[in-house]
């Protein structure tokens, strides 16, 4: 999944692949901006990694700094009797 937001930041669109084809997604918004969006290097295409609940809080409106994310697994101990 790739995400790409415009300079102004009032649009984001999202291209996803499934096994038979591309989805192309668009989130605009009629007022106010995507504030919190992350800034990768100093380039103009700058590419930054994020897990899907980091996506859905920016989506959201929400700020991702100091988000804590419980692991995607856990592992299980296995017991020996």
């Amino acid at each position: 999944m790739f995400v790409f937001i415009n300079r102004s930041h009032n649009s984001i669109r999202i291209l996803f692949y499934d096994s038979q084809g591309f989805w192309l997604c668009q989130k605009r918004l009629s007022s106010g901006r995507f504030r919190n969006w992350p800034r990768g290097g100093k380039t103009d295409a700058s590419i930054v990694s994020l897990v899907e609940a980091e996506l859905s809080v920016l989506l959201r409106g929400g700020r991702i700094n100091n988000l804590y994310l419980k692991p995607a697994f856990r592992q299980i101990r296995e017991v020996i009797e």
